[in-house]
Order: structure tokens, then C-alpha cells, then sequence
């Protein structure tokens, strides 16, 4: 009998994370994949090829239970989300009841212990596997009380698509790429990639002290030193804002520049978008790392901040970090203007390249939990 995966998602991260390995696993006609979503996910997962079904998000885990139970699965396969819905977890209390095996796929360096925690502190939602990034990730979620044995290091699936993209972009493709959101080529691009932090604190009230920023002082400070810079250094800089797939564009139209041209676009891929630009700009993003694979310079600005710092790029010192406003214009800059300087950054960027393989290690996950899941021993939780 073949079997059965059945997927939940909801975040975009989350989405992106499991959508190349639910493509890996549905090419195998060995298994048969279910792939459910809410929020983001009901549309992140088809842009991605990958067919959903969208749930509730009132279900609780009775439901999730029942829908386990009537669906013939054989896994749950989960992404991790921070939405204050959570189905994820849900769905892993759901497959504990039903004594059957779970495997989620991480996506990003922060936040472990409240991806899989129902009630505070409680690490009571934990599936029986989760493939995580890399040693990073491994050493800092087994410093956070999680067992070592049920982490699995994977890479993240999100990052293969990354790796064909770098080998087949040309110089006319950026320019494309350029024109197509409005950009001429005479202008300097700077594209900010959003994140919904103000929405997030607003979900977990204790992170705004941790962090000391939002997105929205981020924009501003960020506006007001490339206005400095337009000054100090003449050309036409351009700010593209790249809303996160959670927010809208609206929320964005306050925001403009004496010198800089601001606009606010959702179009085209963004991968395309920041291999165009001369310097991609976010707070802690997975968009960061994701600009680092290309090769494209990347400033991680979080000016405040009160807790460690989640991005491994920045700790590599791939992508660069500013934690204080006063040194964002010098920052920009050097990485903007500074010839030598930038050459010297993009030069360490040339190794740093996505294998491409995360999504065929978490299908083999899949693979090897359901051959111990086949055993007379599994259900003993």
C-alpha cells in the first residue's frame, strides 16, 4: 500500500520551507502527498506548484484528530509558523494522539522553543523529527532544551531554488529585472525587505523589548540616511519596499524621500528583484541570507536590539550588521559607494552557494521515519 503524507502549513516561511520538499516527494511514486494550508500558505504553496487545500483555522485538536484519523495518512509532514493560529501544532498533538510519526521542516534561527510550545515554556507540541538548517541551529536548539535525537540537519529547502537561479542570471536579466519595477539604470537600487515585527509583538508582547524596533523606525531611519546619502554623494537613489507576503502595500504609503525615490511593489519574484538591486536592506529576514546565496550585498539593520542576533549571515559577517542608527549612513555608504569596499564584500559572497540538495535530505527524513515508524516498537511516546 502506498503511503500517505499528510502536509499543514501556514506561515509564508513555513510554505516556502516544505513546498520543495512536498514537490520532491510527490515525484516519488512511492508516496502519496495530502498538502493542507491556511493563511499565507493557500497561496504560497501554488505559486510554488505544489496543490493545497485550505482548512479552518478554527479547527482544534479533536478535529485536527479526526482529520488525521479519516485521511488514511501514514506522516505528518508540518511547516512552523508564528501566527497566533498555529495549526502546526495542533496537527503534531493530533499525530501524538494517533501514535503517528511527524516530522517538521524549520525554517528559520529563532523563536525554537515557541514553534512548538502550546502552553508557556512547554516544549508539549514537539513532532518525533525536526530537519533544521544547519550546526548553528542544532547547537542553539539543544542549548534551549530540545533532544538532540529528533534533530535532523537538512539545510533549508527554501534556499535550492537559489542555487540554479545564481548559474543563470546575466546582466540583461538584471536589467530586465530593473525595468520591470520601474527602475532605470542610471538610479541606485536599495531594496528593503519587510518584515510584520510590529504584527508579531503585537502576538507576543515580550519580543517588542527584545528587539527595540519595528519595521516602520526601521523604514524611516533607513529613508533619512539614503536621503543623507543622495546629498552627500549626487545620482538618483531608488528605495523599492518589498511588503512581507503578511502585509499589505497600503501600510507603506507614508513613507517618502527629499532625493530618494520611494515606491511600494509586490511584483515579480524576489529573487529576480534582489539579484537587480545594488544592496538589499531587512532586519532579520530570511530575504537577507537569501541575497547573500546570490551574491548580492545585504545590510541587517536592527538598531536596539536586546537579545542575540538570529541571523547566521550576519555572524559569518556575510551580510552586514548595524545595530545603532548613527552608523547606518556610513554603513550605506561603504556598501553603496565604496568601491574597493563593496568589491572586497561581493568577494566574500562568491563561495557562500546553496548545495541545492536541503529538499531531497528531508524527503530522505520522511523516508527513514517511516521505515522506523514500520517497526513493532513505534507508538511508545
Amino acid at each position: 500500500m502506498t503511503p500517505v503524507v499528510y502536509s499543514i502549513c501556514g506561515d509564508p516561511g513555513g510554505a516556502a520551507a516544505v513546498a520543495p520538499v512536498l514537490s520532491h516527494l510527490s515525484t516519488d511514486v512511492a508516496v502519496r502527498v495530502h498538502s493542507f494550508g491556511y493563511r499565507q500558505a493557500i497561496t504560497q504553496l501554488p505559486a510554488r506548484q505544489v496543490a493545497v487545500t485550505p482548512v479552518s483555522e478554527a479547527l482544534d485538536v479533536a478535529a485536527c484528530t479526526g482529520m488525521l484519523a479519516d485521511s488514511s495518512a501514514n506522516l505528518l509532514l508540518t511547516g512552523t509558523s508564528m501566527n497566533g493560529v498555529d495549526l502546526e501544532k495542533k496537527f503534531i498533538a493530533a499525530a501524538r494522539e494517533l501514535g503517528l510519526p511527524s516530522i517538521a521542516v524549520l525554517d528559520f534561527w529563532s523563536n525554537y522553543r515557541s514553534r512548538f510550545s502550546e502552553s508557556a515554556g512547554e516544549l508539549d507540541c514537539l513532532p518525533d523529527r525536526i530537519a533544521i538548517m544547519d550546526e548553528q541551529a542544532r547547537s542553539e536548539m539543544v542549548a534551549d532544551g530540545f533532544p538532540a535525537d529528533r534533530l535532523v540537519i537538512t539545510g533549508q529547502p527554501a534556499f535550492d531554488r537559489l542555487a540554479a537561479f545564481r548559474e543563470s542570471t546575466t546582466d540583461e536579466s538584471r536589467r530586465a529585472a530593473r525595468r520591470a519595477a520601474g527602475v532605470s539604470d542610471d538610479e541606485t537600487l536599495v531594496v528593503f525587505v519587510s518584515q510584520p515585527i510590529a504584527e508579531i509583538c503585537a502576538l507576543r508582547p515580550e519580543l517588542t523589548e527584545l528587539l527595540g524596533f519595528d519595521e516602520c523606525t526601521v523604514l524611516a531611519e533607513l529613508v533619512a540616511a539614503l536621503e543623507r546619502l543622495s546629498v552627500s554623494h549626487g545620482g538618483s537613489i531608488h528605495l523599492l519596499i518589498r511588503p512581507h507576503p503578511r502585509e499589505t502595500t497600503g501600510k507603506f504609503g507614508n513613507f517618502r524621500g527629499a532625493g530618494v525615490k520611494v515606491t511600494v511593489s509586490t511584483d515579480g519574484e524576489l529573487p529576480a528583484l534582489m539579484d537587480s538591486a545594488d544592496l538589499v536592506v531587512g532586519m532579520n529576514s530570511v530575504a537577507l541570507v537569501e541575497a547573500c546565496y546570490l551574491g548580492v550585498p545585504a545590510l541587517s539593520y536592527q538598531p536596539g536590539l536586546r537579545q542575540p542576533d538570529s541571523l547566521p549571515t550576519n555572524r559569518a559577517g556575510l551580510s552586514r550588521a548595524v545595530f545603532a542608527a548613527d552608523e547606518l549612513p556610513a554603513a550605506l555608504a561603504e556598501l553603496l559607494f565604496d568601491e574597493a569596499h563593496r568589491a572586497a564584500h561581493c568577494a566574500r559572497l562568491q563561495s557562500f552557494r546553496p548545495d541545492g540538495g536541503a529538499a531531497a535530505r528531508v524527503a530522505q527524513a520522511v523516508k527513514d521515519l517511516f521505515a522506523q515508524s514500520s517497526q513493532p516498537t513505534h507508538h511508545a511516546h
